[in-house]
């Protein structure tokens, strides 16, 4: 559990900040608890005995992958979006 809570804080300290959802959605899962859907990494699952899981991202915040791989320009909504840059603070 320290181990993934000094990985937590450092990722809350990489990730960039718009609104502050992203980086109030890392959180940190003990054993025995079920992850948030939509989360990084992989969505919901059961985190093991013996393991820690940091994920981030939830049912309100579901562009956490967007902001560490970027996206590419697309059209949305009848526009066009130029897209965005990666921003890993995640892996």
């Amino acid at each position: 559990m320290k181990s993934a809570e000094e990985i937590a804080t450092m990722q809350k300290a990489m990730v960039p900040i718009a609104s502050g959802d992203l980086k109030n959605s890392i959180a940190l899962m003990p054993p025995g608890q079920s992850t948030p859907a939509y989360s990084t990494p992989g969505g919901r699952f059961a985190v093991p005995e013996l393991t820690a899981a940091v994920t981030a991202g939830n049912a309100d915040v579901r562009y956490p992958h967007l902001v560490e791989f970027g996206e590419r320009g697309h059209v949305i909504g009848g526009g066009w979006h130029p897209g965005a840059p990666a921003q890993p603070y995640f892996w």
